[in-house]
């Protein structure tokens, strides 16, 4: 518009407030100009008009007729289509130095043709500034309005393609900045316009290094095609697309971007899922112990397992060598042609001839006898694509009919489900989906066969994916009944409100398997024993991508398992009783014992009895007898109380129970001139009575038992070591324990005592001297094993013994 006014000016010649136009030459020229000029005195009355003045009034007003006349006949609009009242409009009833210099308006004849005008008003005086006039300047700018909004109409066309069409479009500044975007973008992300326009690009980019490199590409003023990368999606989704971009620059300076966004984050999923599958797949067949091969149609190798390079003894290039390299063929002892042979029929004549025996020589000198199947793979028209064959060395089984026949049973079945065509429906879009689809289609058909296990694919959340006859054995259900149902329907309602699935699969996931054992369901509602293993399976970048999970039935073992425990619960009452009985036992024994005892020293504490020296040795007999006795008494009342876990366990510093037990027994300590280092104790879960107990006799011991010919010294300390390090079969090697060691310097014992020292009243010292009752160490053996732990003697005649305690701390 500005520039409209600045053309209507450039045809107006200045006239200065001193001069008013009336010379002959300047009416010439302001005859001559392309606009509509007038002006008027003071009162408004016309004064001069031009013939483009005329033109635009349809008349020619006479001299001196009131300039407002001429637009009576008008409808004037302002530049916002307000309708305005002639009696309020500046130029046509006010004149007036203050009056704005130029208006843009819209007049309305009584025919109803509209104009777009500038009306440019300016203020003259004669030389003496005695008398005043008016000069207007009138620009007919209709044409140049029409062609602007003609203009704007396409360019607001232009925009509504560009914001409705249907792949994104956006505009990012030389700072990243997104400065425009159109709905279907925004649609895509789910963002609106202010939540995505004004912010850095970056924002939205999954990949930090993507969306460096995108940017730093273009700055380089490269063209991006089709180039991969992630969008964030309001949501937290994440999208995969493909940008197409590059930079609009104005006199070399970088405007923007124009980037085209297409989402082909579904197209990826199908991609990537069939991709995953492929490679489930491929490591079940690995995993097979059988040889197994595929050709394409003129016979190369494109896959092999890890059986079929043991077999040949040679490791195939895929894609170069022939089925028939890596070794020579022989039947009924005779070598026979490569293509006589069975794989080369499937691959000419595209028929299986079912089970053939071959005999083969190896590079390397190796005959082995063969049970091969071939068999050809076919498109939709049937034409030959290649061929898969299974190779089973029965060399050994050669030598026992039944093994022969048992496994000719089962690679009949192998065959059987191998003989099925491979669908294929190839388009140039999705060819690599499809070939993912046949070969998923043909690795899926190994496992199904087996009937001892349950075999079964999970997706990542536990939907079945496939069934085998092993499982419809186990289970009772069909393929047709379970296949995309959540395993999760094995387990009994309680398992399943506990979330024992979920915590499987989780298990699976953090440690790459999942171990159990518990009641399953059937599908017509019995109850059976099943041993189960989850295996997380991975994808070639360790993205889990399923699990694998194989069943047995092991009802038969349970029952026979819950028949032992029946039993060991009944043996676990009896013992009970037995301490009962020992308990009252101990006590009605101890009461003669007591009486014997007050007797014989009241005959030994009265001065009138007159005893020789041998009735006094034989009653001094007779009172370290009792003592003894009692000793055993309460060395055996200690014994069957060791059996009982009914107290607590508690969280307890073992360095403060030595410690207390070393103050304890300071007076014997000192007595034996026994020095014992102690070192820091773990803080274990232990029953602190027995274990203060345990160390207590271990002490004992040492100093019972210590070495005539050097000063006793005992070293008390621990260390965490892992279950698999213990040389106990008893030991879990998936849990640390808290190792506690007892070493002293005594008396010590031959190595092959270190198990029968705890056994109940066995000295290995039978020298009366060294006092005991033979139970201390039996003891100790129950308080370990009360803890669930393990207790191990070592030791070397005359140099010393050492007692290692391990016991459990939590799972590694």
């Amino acid at each position: 518009m500005k520039q409209d006014q600045r053309l209507g000016k450039s045809y107006i010649v200045p006239i200065s407030e001193n001069h008013s136009p009336g010379s002959p030459s300047d009416l010439k020229l302001l005859e001559h100009l392309p606009i509509a000029v007038y002006y008027t005195d003071l009162s408004g009355a016309i004064l001069y008009f031009n013939k483009k003045a005329a033109e635009l009034w349809g008349r020619s007003p006479f001299y001196g007729e009131p300039a407002k006349d001429l637009w009576d006949g008008y409808i004037i609009y302002d530049v916002n289509g307000t309708v305005l009242n002639h009696d309020k409009i500046p130029f046509i009833t006010t004149f007036d130095k203050s009056v704005r210099e130029e208006t843009e308006l819209c007049i309305k004849s009584q025919n109803g043709s509209e104009k777009n005008i500038i009306v440019s008003q300016y203020q003259l005086t004669d030389a003496a500034n005695s008398e005043k006039r008016f000069l207007f300047y009138i620009n007919d700018i209709t044409a140049q309005k029409q062609v602007q909004k003609q203009l704007e109409h396409r360019k607001l066309e232009l925009r509504d393609y560009i914001d409705n069409a249907a792949i994104g479009l956006h505009w990012v500044d030389a700072n990243g900045i997104i400065v425009w975007a159109n709905k279907a973008e925004m649609d895509m992300l789910g963002y609106t316009a202010a939540e995505y326009i004004g912010h850095h690009i970056s924002e939205f980019h999954a990949d930090p290094d993507k969306i460096k490199d995108i940017l730093s590409r273009l700055n380089c003023d490269e063209t991006l095609k089709g180039y991969e990368s992630t969008l964030r999606c309001k949501d937290g989704s994440i999208k995969t697309v493909h940008i197409s971009s590059n930079v609009y620059r104005e006199n070399g300076k970088f405007i923007h971007t124009r980037c085209f966004t297409i989402d082909i984050t579904e197209q990826k999923k199908a991609f990537e899922g069939l991709k995953a599958s492929e490679y489930r797949y491929r490591q079940l067949l690995e995993s097979l112990q059988i040889a197994v091969y595929t050709t394409d149609a003129e016979g190369r190798i494109i896959f092999y397992n890890k059986a079929a390079t043991e077999l040949w003894g040679q490791v195939p290039i895929p894609g170069e060598d022939k089925w028939c390299g890596p070794y020579r063929i022989f039947k009924e002892g005779k070598e026979v042609l490569a293509e006589q042979c069975p794989m080369a029929i499937a691959l000419k004549e595209g028929r299986s001839g079912g089970r053939e025996e071959i005999e083969i020589l190896t590079r390397n000198g190796i005959k082995r006898h063969l049970a091969v199947y071939p068999v050809p793979l076919l498109d939709e028209q049937n034409k030959v694509i290649g061929a898969i064959n299974i190779q089973v060395d029965i060399t050994d089984r050669k030598q026992s009919e039944d093994a022969l026949k048992e496994s000719e049973h089962q690679l009949r079945q192998i065959t059987l489900l191998l003989e099925k065509k491979v669908e294929e429906r190839t388009s140039e879009l999705f060819k690599k989906n499809e070939e993912l689809k046949k070969s998923e289609e043909r690795y899926h058909k190994m496992i199904e066969e087996v009937e001892d296990y349950a075999i079964v694919l999970l997706d990542k959340n536990g939907i079945i994916q496939n069934w085998n006859k092993g499982a419809e054995k186990i289970k009772g259900y069909s393929e047709q009944d379970i296949i995309g149902s959540n395993f999760s329907i094995f387990y009994r309602d309680v398992d399943r409100e506990a979330k024992l699935p979920d915590r499987l699969l989780q298990r699976a996931r953090d440690y790459g398997k999942a171990v159990h054992e518990g009641w399953r369901r059937r599908k017509d509602g019995s109850l059976f024993w099943g041993s189960i293993v989850i295996t997380a399976l991975h994808d070639a970048e360790n993205n889990i991508i399923g699990f694998s999970k194989v069943t047995r039935d092991l009802t038969e073992r349970k029952i026979a398992e819950d028949k032992l425990r029946d039993y060991a619960t009944q043996l676990e009452f009896q013992n009970k009783e037995l301490e009962q009985f020992a308990y009252a036992a101990s006590h009605d024994m101890k009461e003669p014992l007591r009486k014997i005892s007050f007797y014989n020293n009241y005959v030994v504490d009265n001065a009138n009895n007159q005893l020789d020296e041998r009735s006094k040795e034989y009653l001094n007999r007779s009172l370290l007898s009792v003592k003894r006795m009692t000793l055993l008494i309460d060395d055996l009342l200690a014994y069957s109380r060791a059996n009982s876990q009914d107290d607590t366990f508690e969280n307890t510093d073992l360095t403060e129970i030595v410690e207390e037990i070393i103050l304890t027994q300071k007076d014997l300590i000192e007595q034996n001139e026994v020095s014992i280092h102690l070192e820091v104790l773990p803080v274990a879960k232990v029953i602190p009575f027995q274990f203060k107990q345990l160390i207590d006799n271990l002490i004992n011991n040492s100093i019972k038992y210590k070495s005539p010919h050097r000063k006793c010294v005992i070293n008390i300390f621990s260390e965490q070591v892992k279950g698999d390090t213990i040389d106990a079969k008893e030991a879990e090697p998936t849990i640390l324990y808290h190792k506690i060691t007892v070493q002293d310097n005594g008396l010590g014992f031959e190595p092959e005592y270190a198990d029968k020292i705890f056994e109940i009243f066995q000295r290995l010292n039978n020298n009366s001297s060294y006092k005991g009752t033979g139970i201390g160490l039996a003891i100790c053996k129950r308080i370990v094993q009360n803890h669930h732990g393990i207790i191990k003697a070592y030791g070397k005649e005359n140099e010393g013994a050492r007692f290692d305690i391990y016991l459990p701390g939590q799972l590694q």
